[in-house]
Formats: C-alpha cells, structure tokens, sequence
C-alpha cells in the first residue's frame, strides 16, 4: 500500500492516484510497474506542458508492507460473537 503522510490516507492507484481511507493493495511486481507508469505519464505529461508542470503525486507517501498474521489464537465462535 502506499500512504500519504500528512494525512494518513492510502492511494486508490491509477494515473492520478485519488487518496482515501482503504486505498488499494499491490503486490511487488505491480506496485513496481504502477509506479513505472505513473512516473513515464507524468514525464510525458510534463514534457508536453512544461509551462504547467504537473507534481509527482506520491510526494511525501510511503509504501506500507503487510505482513499476514499466520498465528492460531482458537476462540469458540460463541465468544467471538
């Protein structure tokens, strides 16, 4: 996932990535290839209009790793209801 610092929101990915509360969850390669084409759009976008350059969007963001919890706490289904 990617996160914007300042606010704490995650990116929804695409060529002007929205940011929101759930944001989008990547695997390695594609995270590395959504960047890839984020980075020739804007090159291309900028190159075109440089009068009116637009800013990488990921400016101040993170990329944030989850890691799956492969523990087995049991709890009968009545207490965890």
């Amino acid at each position: 996932m990617i996160r914007r610092f300042s606010d704490g929101l995650f990116s929804g990915g695409g060529t002007r990535p929205p940011f929101n509360k759930t944001g989008k969850v990547w695997r390695r390669a594609t995270l590395k290839s959504h960047l890839t084409m984020v980075a020739d759009n804007l090159n291309r976008y900028n190159s075109r209009y440089p009068g009116n350059p637009m800013p990488w969007p990921y400016e101040g963001c993170d990329t944030v790793r989850l890691i799956e919890d492969t523990s087995i706490e049991p709890t009968p289904v009545k207490e965890f209801a």
